[in-house]
């Protein structure tokens, strides 16, 4: 995958941070490097081993920023398909794609003009739907990367927005 370059990152549905600080390790030059979650336990291990990045309990339908606030925006949603969501960590609803969709519309009010939404999606999802509706929101894939698993394929988006 290219490598993206930003002064200000987030990542929706941190976790312990886990993407947010291999990604910091490969671009350590970020002013503004925040992460939320819903889970408070998950902040705080994030805090524990990266104490430089700032944390926000948040949920990412909601996002808690101004417009226009980050040059890069991360997630890895659960996005295996469901009929309820049971586990937040891994059902993404019926097409495995209405948890994805639903940070889709934050991240695209908070990320800048030119920046790029970066997330991790499953073959197993209805990726033709995702797709329609990534266009629907009006971005644009920039890229695509795939990861083939014993199960599943990992597709990794690279978006812009289409202005």
């Amino acid at each position: 995958m290219e490598r993206l370059e930003a002064k200000s990152v987030l990542e929706i549905g941190c976790g312990t941070g886990f993407i947010i600080h291999h990604y910091l390790k490969k671009v350590p030059d970020i002013h503004l490097p925040i992460g939320i979650d819903v889970s408070l336990d998950d902040l705080r291990e994030m805090k524990r081993r990266s104490p430089f990045l700032e944390i926000v309990q948040a949920d990412g339908f909601r996002v808690p920023f101004r417009k226009s606030a980050f040059q890069i925006i991360f997630f890895n949603p659960p996005y295996l398909p469901s009929e309820k969501i049971i586990d937040r960590t891994v059902d993404g609803g019926k097409d495995g794609i209405e948890v994805t969709c639903g940070f889709l519309k934050s991240a695209k009010r908070v990320v800048k003009r030119g920046g790029y939404v970066v997330f991790i999606t499953s073959s197993l999802s209805n990726i033709e739907n995702l797709e329609k509706r990534i266009r629907d929101l009006k971005f644009s894939i920039h890229s695509k990367h795939f990861k083939r698993l014993f199960f599943e394929t990992l597709i990794c988006y690279v978006l812009k927005i289409v202005q």
